[in-house]
């Protein structure tokens, strides 16, 4: 690929290291001992993807990316991985429809700027409503803009639909968009997102078990095999609390009694309180205000009913993309020793995001 690289205009838009990742990932697949179908995994996966990253936000002239597309076949050609006279329509066609799967540098890019342009109007932010009358604009005055192009591809690839009901196929109340399924449908709060929830502070409850010596911590392990928290445990150091209901002799006004981690320092009767929560992805400040003030009876109740020389509370509020606030890091650095061990933290409770995120989605595919 050694055209595409040099040419002036892909590397003032891209940059060359992203064409050498690629055209290096390419060379070593098609030389590698896998199958024609692993090959072409492979090919879609790790070494197409380096230059789709940046596709989102920035203009690529069509005619470059066709280049990429030929160079990407010399390069498969070259390997043995297909004859130079064999149909280039076939190497694109879906495995399903006889084809070979490849996938398209330039039907990526168009795919894309349709993506983005639905996403800017779906978008309930107020910044995105900026940049969306920022780019009518241009489409107006005939510059440049995303919206026009992803018109122009979207009739190109005739990927018109006509949506005659764009409410929640499960609850039936608001439209269904990603920010809907992720974070607001009332079907699945109880069940999907409350696993989501769970899930999340695994990885908090289990540093914790370790933190003050308890036999039974799996913060070790990886953070799939951890296991299933205990309601209440304790030894000589510590008592841990998993979703227990705190009777007091004044319940708070507002019910909020049942936080979902707290922890009792047998040493100090210091105790710490840990609210966690998935949010949309602009509400990670409110919603930590909001965890907040929720508990601040039952805080001053602990304290004085069993006499601690401190309360505190901790909010592990991530968005449903698995974004934090930076204060989070700081908070956190109180049960962890390094800086890298709260990274490591975090990591692990973003990957519970994540993957129940696959499940909420895939739910909402099988749902007739």
């Amino acid at each position: 690929m050694a055209d595409v690289i040099s040419s002036p205009r892909l590397s003032q838009s891209r940059g060359g290291s992203r064409d050498i990742s690629s055209a290096f990932a390419l060379s070593v697949i098609w030389t590698s001992p896998l199958s024609d179908y692993n090959r072409v995994l492979a090919t879609n996966q790790f070494a197409l993807t380096v230059l789709t990253y940046p596709m989102w936000t920035q203009h690529w002239p069509l005619a470059e990316l066709r280049i990429i597309d030929r160079e990407t076949r010399k390069i498969i050609s070259g390997n043995g991985g297909r004859h130079p006279l064999s149909s280039t329509a076939v190497l694109y066609l879906p495995r399903e429809k006889g084809g070979r799967g490849l996938r398209s540098i330039e039907q990526e890019y168009k795919l894309i700027k349709i993506k983005a342009a639905v996403k800017l109007y779906e978008s309930p932010d107020p910044m995105m409503r900026a940049v969306q009358q920022f780019e009518e604009r241009a489409a107006d005055k005939g510059f440049s803009s995303l919206i026009s192009d992803a018109k122009k591809f979207a009739q190109e690839l005739k990927a018109q639909m006509t949506i005659t009901d764009t409410k929640c196929r499960m609850c039936h109340m608001a439209t269904e968009s990603t920010i809907h399924v992720l974070s607001g449908c009332s079907k699945i709060a109880q069940s999907l997102y409350t696993a989501r929830h769970d899930r999340m502070l695994r990885p908090i409850y289990h540093c914790l078990l370790e933190k003050y010596n308890f036999q039974e911590n799996d913060n070790g392990k990886p953070w799939y095999q951890q296991s299933l928290p205990s309601a209440v445990l304790q030894n000589e150091k510590a008592k841990i609390y998993w979703n227990v209901p705190f009777q007091l002799e004044k319940a708070p006004e507002n019910s909020a009694n049942k936080p979902d981690i707290v922890v009792q320092d047998k040493e100090t009767n210091a105790w710490t309180l840990f609210e966690g929560t998935v949010c949309q992805v602009v509400k990670i400040a409110e919603r930590t205000v909001e965890k907040q003030e929720k508990y601040t009876e039952l805080r001053a109740g602990i304290k004085k009913e069993c006499k601690s020389s401190s309360v505190n509370q901790i909010n592990i509020v991530l968005d449903f993309l698995a974004g934090n606030h930076e204060q989070l890091r700081k908070d956190l650095r109180t049960i962890t020793n390094t800086d890298r061990e709260v990274n490591f933290l975090i990591e692990r409770c973003q990957k519970w995001i994540l993957s129940q995120n696959v499940n909420i989605v895939k739910t909402f595919y099988e749902y007739a």
